[in-house]
Formats: structure tokens, sequence, C-alpha cells
């Protein structure tokens, strides 16, 4: 055992002396052939201790952090789900721009859409008002995910603007959402309630319908997901109390279908109603899923980064 340890030994500095040897020669003659050395090289990477010390390691080099800036853009195609061909079909063409930026505790946005009306006789094609979007991390609870948000809307479109006389509106709004290891994978639920308060030049519009000073809005949110199809729904309760106290209930909901392409392209199908909560009679329940009358189809294709 000892005469081996010595044997072992002994080839060892034999190796780092031819190691040695080979490297001041290359040094002294540059011009000398790159073969001469290439035994010296293949004898010392056969040996377990030069080997080691011959080793060069290439440390990774650090991912890039994900830009904090992010944009979404959308173009569908909008129209009514029945032609009765009596002139009431409702047909546009909408697009949708949404930058964001993330910072520490949270994200802020700004949406911006514009409505292209290609059934009215006149040109009714307007941007809609603007969204200045502020959300924020929230709280993380055993079973639920708090987050909270606030919204400034800033009058863009003609409506707003000229008729309504109003100046500006903001809303809080609070969203649980149900945390996925508690759900079947792939499906998601979450709900939300906001309340605002819009503030006009003047009490009553230039139609002479009193605006709205308050309004609130529940809604209930689901959907699910399986590899790049995605079907989600939604459902919103709103509530609006003019100036002179009058209260207005109404609904909208939709329902999606969508596939995604790759990582930044999507095409989605959907559907849309609303109305008021209650028919002309003040009392009679005016819910409807599908309405021959005022639902919506649209097409629409996305594209984020």
């Amino acid at each position: 055992m000892q005469f081996r340890t010595s044997a072992i030994t002994f080839f060892a500095l034999l190796g780092l002396m031819l190691i040695s040897s080979a490297s001041s020669y290359a040094q002294g003659n540059k011009t000398a052939a790159p073969a001469a050395t290439k035994p010296a090289v293949v004898a010392v990477a056969n040996t377990k201790p030069t080997a080691t010390v011959a080793t060069t390691v290439v440390a990774p080099k650090p991912e890039t952090p994900p830009s904090p800036f992010s944009i979404m853009l959308s173009a569908s195609r909008t129209r009514s789900l029945n032609n009765f061909k009596d002139g009431s079909l409702s047909e546009s063409n909408d697009y949708e721009f949404l930058p964001s930026y993330k910072w520490a505790y949270g994200k802020t946005s700004l949406y911006f859409t514009f409505s292209e009306d290609l059934r009215a006789e006149e040109d009714a094609s307007d941007f809609n008002d603007i969204a200045w979007i502020n959300s924020f991390k929230g709280w993380e609870l055993s079973k639920i995910k708090l987050s909270p948000s606030v919204t400034v809307t800033i009058p863009q479109s003609k409506e707003s603007r000229e008729i309504k006389n109003l100046e500006t509106a903001m809303s809080a709004k609070m969203t649980a959402s149900i945390k996925e290891e508690y759900l079947i994978p792939g499906l998601s639920l979450a709900a939300s309630v906001s309340a605002g308060r819009s503030f006009h030049r003047y009490n009553t519009a230039l139609t002479g319908e009193v605006n709205n000073q308050y309004s609130s809005r529940q809604v209930l949110m689901g959907g699910y997901a399986v590899g790049i199809f995605s079907f989600d729904a939604e459902f919103h309760h709103i509530n609006a109390w003019t100036y002179n106290g009058v209260l207005k209930e109404s609904f909208e909901h939709a329902e999606e279908m969508s596939v995604s392409i790759g990582d930044h392209f999507g095409f989605t199908l959907g559907h849309t109603n609303a109305g008021s909560v209650f028919k002309v009679d003040g009392y009679t329940s005016n819910y409807k899923l599908i309405d021959e009358n005022n639902s919506l189809v649209y097409a629409k294709v996305s594209m984020q980064y």
C-alpha cells in the first residue's frame, strides 16, 4: 500500500513537471508546432490532480430582469347578435391601448379606447374616456388575496365632455380572489366591489337628464384555462345615484372564449349583454343571459409585450 501511494505521488509530480516544461517551452518558442505540446496535455488530462488544476469555471451570465413596462393592444369587431334589417343593427370597430408600469408597490396603467361606428349616418366615431388605474399588491390572507386599486377618469368622449359636462370621476375598488392552491387546476374565481364619485360642471346634462353623482359596481368573475384555451365570464351589478337622490340599477355580463397564440398574441370570441335591472313597470326583473334585441357579439385580436 505504501509503494502504491509513493508511485501515485511520483507520477503526479512527474505530470506537474511536464506541464511546467511545456508551458515554459511554449512561452520561449511561440513558433513551435502546437502538436508538440499535445502529448503533455493528454498525459496531464489523464491524471486527476492536474485535471483539477487545469479546469476553468466560467461564471454564468446573470439573467436580465424583466422590464417593468408592458403594453397591450387589441382590435375587435362588434355587432348586434341579430340583424332584423330594420336599421337597428349596431356594428363597430373597437381599439384598445393599455400601457403599464410595475413599481415597488403595484402597477400603474393608462387605458385608452377608440370606437369606430360603422352604422351611424353621421360620424359617431369617438375616443372613450381615459382611465388612469393604480393597482396595489394588497394582502395575502389564509385562502384569499385582497387587491385594492384606485381609478381616475379623464373625460375624453364627446358625450362626457359636451353633453354630460363631466369634469372628472374617481373610484376605489377592492378585489378578492381565491388562491389557486384551493381550486382545481386552471380554475379562477374572484369578486370585487367599487365605489365612485363623479364631478360635473352642471347637475343636469344637455339632454335634460340628471347626471349620476355616486356609483357602485359589484362584480363576480370566473375563468377556466386548459392548455392554450381559456373560458371567462363576469357579471356586473351597477348602482347609480343622481344628484337629486334617485337610485338607478343596471347590469352587464360578458362571456369569452380565448386562444393563446404563442407568448404575446391571442384571439377571442365573446358575447355581452347589458340593460336595466327592472323593466318599465319598476319591479319585473329584466335580467337576460341572451337578449335578441340588445346582445352583442365580438371577435378580438390582442397583442401584449
